[in-house]
């Protein structure tokens, strides 16, 4: 049986990341500049990120990276056991920290991811045509 850092890995390679490319290829078609990139900071410390801007539009960013979450009650287990991983998506404008959420996507489908960072590039335009 695999590591939970190992399926989170896993998950960023074979599903988050081809969803974040498509995302971007959709977005281009729509005439934005988008890019879906793999960030390799260290051993499980890896993200996907999707970011997307227009001209004059205040970038957006959609990255999905692995948090470990300690495991409560954990009784003989050993210490290896006894995180949980979880992939949390962040949002906010690239290069900024304002609008920041995060959420867990371990279990969405290629689909649903695709979908996900969609809808919020959406959320991010209409919120910014509101503001500006």
């Amino acid at each position: 049986m695999s590591s939970g850092r190992e399926r989170v890995d896993q998950y960023l390679h074979d599903t988050a990341r081809p969803a974040l490319a498509e995302a971007a290829a959709e977005l281009r078609v729509r005439g934005l500049e988008a890019e879906a990139r793999w960030v390799g900071d260290g051993p499980g410390r890896s993200y996907v990120e999707l970011t997307a801007h227009a001209d004059g539009e205040v970038p957006f960013r959609y990255r999905i990276q692995s948090r470990e979450i300690p495991r409560r009650g954990t009784g003989a287990r050993s210490s290896a056991d006894a995180d949980h991983s979880r992939l949390d998506v962040h949002l906010g404008s690239a290069g900024r920290g304002d609008g920041d959420v995060s959420y867990d996507v371990m279990n969405y489908t290629h689909a649903q991811l695709i979908d996900d960072a969609l809808d919020k590039y959406e959320r991010h335009v209409e919120v910014r045509s509101r503001l500006g």
